[in-house]
């Protein structure tokens, strides 16, 4: 058996003993164990947060809301603006998206990235710097460790962690202390699944949702591609729940509620916000023709009940208007669309909101009839508009005086000051003007009377110009 003398120690061990270094120092292995393992630790266990710099070409991870992380490619750098934005494409993807680089990652999550954090490691007879090769040969259960050590640290830095499945080992953001966050992972179901990934569904309510992971192998055949039906964010970033339409669609429930808060998209009163984005409320090619104005929202939940109470009792005071208009104009006997094989067969108030628009009072906060859409209400205003100028025809009637000792002031109507319409609008305080006058100011002048007759108005009525109330409409039909 050879053996050599350690330059260190000045011992004689066994060549098997003697380390392979560059620097051709004989050291052996139990000075190696002496000196060089106790400097395997990491000199910096917090290392920067301050986002690297990428450049055009570069494949990173991209950290996405619900803090998986995906690999990409950076397509674009915009130097013009602090940080620096980047555009990149997902894998898959070929769409670009813009992001900050406090969002980006390096691919690779090795020591080799965290330079700051690795310590300078030196040989103990000539102190010749070791490098990772070197490292690698002669500790290589040290360096492992060191890896680890400053991956985990760089990792909890960032605010990352690693998914507890046992063989899954995703990288997961963790919840930050925004309040938004917060009140996300209030509402979220954690308990796990069979497949070890966590419920998605809102917490405290049973049975769970089924597995919503991406890629899960438990994972059953989901409508959609993942994402919510709203923010098209993936469903695991926040409380998700299903929606009663046909398909079985999810969202968030944060996005179901803002939508029933935000309600109407315009001034006109509609409804299809009660129902599933994907599957409609009865439009043609989706789920058939449903009856929007009594069947069950496709938002039901139970943590969605008080936002759902208002739109729920508005519909149905709008119901019992249309049903009121359709018993004082008999409209519904002749029109051939509520006869049988019709399009609105056995749905007369349907029919009545396609051919009627209703809106909120902003006075009594009560719906009121606007006019007929062919007649220019279609409520289709500018995104701005003032909500107190609409004032319902009793509002008016109280201001007024004006009052029908048979029925009060719940049918009183009022002329458009520029035209022969029914008026929805009451603005600067004095003037009663229907949409199509109020959304364009253009068609406000030049109107005449088509005469008796042939004007949609029933009633003698002063000439475009001038506003005048119309009486009550109950009564007026009534009479005719």
């Amino acid at each position: 058996m050879e053996y050599f003398c350690c330059d260190c120690c000045n011992d004689m061990r066994p060549l098997d003993a003697l380390l392979d270094l560059d620097c051709h120092c004989c050291i052996c292995t139990n000075c190696c164990d002496e000196r060089l393992r106790p400097c395997m630790t990491p000199v910096q266990p917090t290392p920067s947060t301050a986002a690297a710099e990428h450049a055009v070409g570069d494949i990173v991870r991209y950290r996405q809301r619900d803090g998986k992380l995906c690999l990409a490619k950076v397509v674009q750098v915009d130097r013009s603006i602090q940080p620096w934005g980047y555009g990149i494409e997902l894998q898959g993807n070929p769409d670009i998206r813009f992001t900050e680089g406090n969002r980006l990652l390096p691919q690779q999550l090795n020591s080799e990235c965290l330079q700051e954090g690795f310590p300078v490691v030196r040989c103990p007879k000539c102190s010749r710097q070791l490098d990772r090769q070197q490292l690698a040969r002669i500790l290589p259960d040290a360096l492992q460790q060191l890896d680890e050590a400053l991956t985990n640290a760089w990792l909890d830095a960032k605010g990352i962690i690693r998914c507890p499945t046992a063989g899954c080992e995703a990288l997961i953001e963790k919840v930050c202390s925004s309040g938004s966050c917060r009140s996300r992972l209030s509402e979220l179901c954690t308990r796990q699944l069979p497949c070890g990934h966590f419920c998605c569904g809102v917490r405290g309510t049973s049975p769970c949702l089924p597995c919503l992971v991406e890629g899960c192998s438990s994972q059953a055949s989901l409508a959609g591609d993942g994402n919510c039906c709203f923010c098209f964010e993936p469903l695991p970033s926040a409380a998700v729940i299903a929606l009663q339409c046909q398909a079985g669609h999810f969202v968030h429930l944060s996005c179901a509620r803002k939508r029933l808060q935000v309600g109407c998209p315009g001034p006109a009163l509609t409804f299809d916000f009660l129902f599933c984005p994907m599957c409609g409320s009865g439009k043609e090619g989706r789920c058939g023709n449903i009856q929007v104005t009594t069947a069950q929202p496709h938002l039901q939940h139970s943590q969605l009940q008080a936002a759902l109470d208002k739109p729920l009792r508005i519909r149905q005071h709008v119901v019992q208007l249309a049903k009121q208009r359709l018993k004082l104009e008999g409209a519904a006997k002749r029109d051939r669309e509520l006869q049988p094989g019709g399009k609105f067969d056995g749905r007369p108030v349907d029919w009545a909101l396609s051919k009627y628009v209703f809106f909120e009072c902003s006075k009594c906060h009560l719906p009121y009839f606007g006019g007929a859409r062919e007649c220019g209400a279609a409520g289709d205003a500018p995104a701005a508009y003032d909500a107190q100028e609409l004032v319902c025809g009793s509002c008016s009637a109280h201001a007024a005086g004006n009052n029908c000792p048979s029925h009060g002031t719940e049918f009183v109507a009022w002329k458009c000051k520029y035209c022969c319409s029914v008026a929805s609008w009451f603005c600067w305080g004095s003037t009663h003007m229907c949409s199509r006058c109020h959304d364009y100011p253009s068609q406000r002048h030049g109107n005449r009377c088509p005469g008796m007759g042939r004007c949609e108005l029933t009633v003698p009525h002063p000439p475009p110009g001038e506003s005048a109330c119309l009486g009550c409409e109950a009564c007026r039909h009534k009479d005719g």
